[in-house]
């Protein structure tokens, strides 16, 4: 086993033992919240459990686990997760060029690459902004863009964004978008940003799409 390996083995036993401790206390009071407004966020809470699961099993496994994932289906599960939790009013619009755009991935590691683009332009609009995600097909390659209303990028961050520790954000790490570009890379793939003229920023996302002779 390699150092990163095993690395991620440790990291994965490490988090996994305080989610079962959650997961376990949780089992114990979510009859209390069964027919409240509450029980969305128990749902929720265990949503995130599976998925906080399902990423470090990903990462600290021998093989890349792969599915064919609907894009389309995936983004809408990620945006779902925004309607529970966020305070905002923020629409979010999906446009895409036929429902059976799907590439050949990790569903996990796909929602943690779009959960965290969605999560910048969330934190970028101000109340009632609008978020555009707009999903089609381009030779061999599917491309996603999620576009927003927000202020745009700094341009003096936006020439090194996808580094570690740059960031414009407020104690922000930067590591996000090198976790994207490092996700959209293993599956042929890539991530570009621009600021339009009309404001905002759109973060373009393309992944190697699956084909039936792939």
């Amino acid at each position: 086993m390699d150092f990163d390996r095993e690395a991620a083995a440790v990291l994965a036993h490490e988090v996994k033992n305080p989610l079962s401790l959650i997961r376990a206390n949780m089992d114990l009071i979510k009859d209390r919240f069964k027919g409240s407004k509450e029980e969305k966020y128990v749902e929720l809470i265990y949503r995130e459990i599976d998925r906080i699961n399902a990423v470090v099993s990903d990462y600290a496994a021998k093989k890349d686990e792969r599915s064919i994932v609907f894009l389309e289906d995936l983004l809408c599960d990620v945006i779902d997760e925004y309607h529970v939790t966020d305070n905002k009013r923020v629409e979010f619009i999906i446009e895409a060029a036929g429902g059976d755009i799907c590439v050949s991935a990790s569903y996990s590691k796909l929602c943690i690459l779009f959960f965290n683009i969605l999560k910048n332009a969330v934190e970028a609009v101000e109340d009632k902004g609008s978020i555009l995600t707009r999903i089609e097909r381009s030779g061999d390659y599917a491309v996603i863009s999620v576009t927003d209303n927000g202020k745009g990028i700094d341009e003096s961050i936006a020439a090194v964004a996808g580094r570690p520790y740059v960031s414009d954000k407020e104690n922000g790490m930067g590591l996000g978008l090198v976790i994207c570009k490092k996700i959209a890379a293993e599956y042929g793939g890539g991530i570009g940003l621009e600021n339009m003229p009309e404001g905002g920023c759109r973060v373009t996302v393309t992944l190697k799409a699956y084909t039936e002779s792939a």
